[in-house]
This record gives structure tokens, sequence and C-alpha cells, in this order.
């Protein structure tokens, strides 16, 4: 005779441990004892009471899901974090491009220079007093025109070195 424990015909048969503990005491199946002190039952007596052998359907827990499954889900979760870091690079070389061109931008205007004695045109005697007014007056415009340069050089730089570090 084939005598299985308690837990095993609760598992195989699908009932709960304390309704084959009552169908003990009520005495509707009988139970005997082994060597070792284990209660152990006739799997006659449970088809007999419970009826067939019916196995439990278990759903699987997270723990008993095919390695495969998890893989699957190992590998879309890389692929999500992939597509993530490539928008991530997209967004961050757009930003090192604008951070360039701000940059060329401030070189330009630091080059920006007054313009040198050697780059005006010679002028002929008779217009000199017309244009040395005229001059007078440039050369105040220049003044004007490269504090305003200076300020726009300054109001540029502060720009990005707030993108650089701030």
């Amino acid at each position: 005779m084939n005598l299985l424990t308690i837990v095993d015909v609760a598992k195989q048969f699908n009932v709960t441990r304390s309704r084959i503990y009552r169908a003990l005491e009520k005495g509707t199946i009988t139970a005997q004892i082994d060597d070792e002190g284990i209660k152990r039952i006739d799997p006659s007596d449970m088809v007999r009471v419970f009826g067939g052998n019916k196995q439990k359907k278990t759903v699987p827990n997270k723990s008993e899901t095919p390695i495969a499954q998890q893989s699957e889900q190992v590998v879309e979760i890389l692929k999500e974090q992939l597509k993530q870091a490539q928008e991530r690079e997209q967004f961050y070389k757009a930003e090192i491009a604008n951070i360039r061109k701000d940059f060329d931008d401030y070189k330009l205007l630091i080059g920006m220079k007054n313009p040198s004695p050697a780059d005006v045109p010679k002028e002929q005697p008779e217009q000199r007093s017309v244009q040395q007014n005229d001059t007078i007056q440039t050369g105040q415009a220049i003044q004007r025109n490269d504090s305003v340069i200076q300020e726009e050089k300054t109001t540029l730089g502060r720009a990005i070195f707030k993108k650089f570090f701030g």
C-alpha cells in the first residue's frame, strides 16, 4: 500500500489540511502512524470520501514564472531604458550645438575692434575742415557704440556663463 502524508494528500486531492483533520476526527478516513511518528493516509480513503484525484490548479507566482518570460520582461525594460538614453543623448547634442553657437557669437563680439587709422581713407585738403567736424562727431558716435558693444559683450558673456555654469 502506498500511504501519503497529510500534506501530500492535501496537495494531490486539492483539499485543505484542516478539512482532512476534521475527517480524521469524525472517522470518515483513517490514518496510520509510521515509524517516524508521521500520520499517513491511504489514497483510497481520500477517493472514497473526497472523490477522485483532483490536481490542484496552481497559478505560478513571480518566483515560478519561466526564465524565458522573465528574460523577455528584462529585455523590454532594457529596450525602454535604451530608448530614453538615446532621447537624452539627442537633447544633450542639441544643447551643446546651441552653446557652441552662442560661444562663437561671443567670440565674434570680442573680435570687434574700433577701426584703426590705417583703415580710414585719406582725405583731400579742401574737405578736411568739414570732415574734421564729421570725424569728431564720428569719434563720439564710435565711443557711444563702443560702450553699447561693451554692454552687449557683458550681457552675452553673462548669458554664456549661466549656460555653462548656471
